[in-house]
């Protein structure tokens, strides 16, 4: 079971599994030359093992079957504020690019009048 268990979640990495235990590799080895294991503490670290699998010495199905989450769906409403929203934003970056290009030709104007009064 905890070969199952280290292949599935760390790709064989038996250090690697034991970090995830928050444990230390030396006890993960001992539980292997044991043939036992903290079924309560693999079952908190372990997304979706199942526990009955566990609890039954490796009957059934390791992984719990996940309930797929529901999309979310997006009303008609939700998009036409979506829309009304991405319109304002479009205008505000227009707006907000025209009075950049203004600033940067007041600076050039000035700089230019720096230069020439300095001449």
């Amino acid at each position: 079971m905890l070969e199952m268990l280290v292949n599935y979640y760390s790709d064989g990495n038996k250090a690697r599994f034991a970090a995830k235990l928050g444990i230390k590799p030396q006890a993960f080895s001992m539980w292997l030359s044991r043939n036992s294991f903290d079924a309560e503490l693999i079952y908190t670290k372990c997304e979706n093992v199942s526990a009955d699998w566990l609890l039954s010495s490796g009957e059934g199905e390791m992984i719990r079957d996940t309930v797929p989450r529901q999309e979310a769906s997006i009303t008609d409403s939700d998009k036409l504020f979506y829309q009304q929203q991405i319109k304002f934003l479009n205008e505000r970056v227009e707006m907000l690019d025209s009075r950049n290009a203004e600033l940067e030709r007041e600076i050039l104007n000035q700089v230019r009048e720096k230069g020439a009064n300095v001449g």
